[in-house]
């Protein structure tokens, strides 16, 4: 199985070398590229642990400690600034996740999820006009349901009315003793 993490780091390498054939060496260094750099590194870092195998997850753990840490020393080298960058960006994230969970429907896992895009009614009236709604959809596919039994093929086999059976009628009294006894 191919390392995806030294896959996407290779991409990444083949990227720089590309601006440092377009651009002069001085903007290698400058505050702007090593920002754009590290960027890719995080969006590269923030693949989930989980979806690794053990190479791959040695492989990020290496390239956090060796090229992330060093440039972003580079970029901040104060501790500070660094702490407070770090803590700033956990709790933009948090406040997303948060919002997501809270106002947006929670991101779908499975691909076999049912994904239910209606609008929610918020009053009676339009709970009323949803019920309607849902009631006549009902009766369609009952309606469709019951043609579709109609027009299944009959027997192939004729019964002539001297065959058929005379169903009786099941009377729950004897009709033989009078009703009419009281009146």
């Amino acid at each position: 199985m191919v390392n995806r993490i030294n896959k996407w780091w290779k991409e990444v390498m083949e990227w720089k070398e590309r601006f440092e054939k377009l651009f002069p060496p001085s903007f290698l260094q400058s505050r702007t590229f090593k920002k754009a750099e590290l960027k890719k590194l995080e969006k590269l870092l923030s693949y989930p642990a989980k979806k690794l195998n053990e190479d791959e997850k040695l492989s990020q753990k290496m390239l956090y400690r060796e090229q992330y840490k060093q440039l972003e020393k580079s970029l901040y080298p104060n501790p500070v600034v660094r702490l407070f960058r770090n803590a700033g960006k956990l709790a933009v994230s948090t406040i997303q996740w948060t919002y997501n969970k809270i106002m947006k429907q929670a991101p779908l896992n499975g691909s076999n999820q049912a994904v239910n895009r209606k609008p929610k009614p918020a009053n009676d009236s339009e709970i009323r006009d949803f019920l309607k709604r849902s009631l006549n959809d009902a009766n369609t596919v009952a309606k469709r349901s019951v043609k579709a039994k109609a027009k299944a093929p009959a027997n192939k086999r004729k019964v002539s009315t001297a065959n058929v059976k005379k169903m009786g009628v099941i009377v729950p009294f004897k009709p033989g003793k009078s009703l009419g006894r009281g009146i």
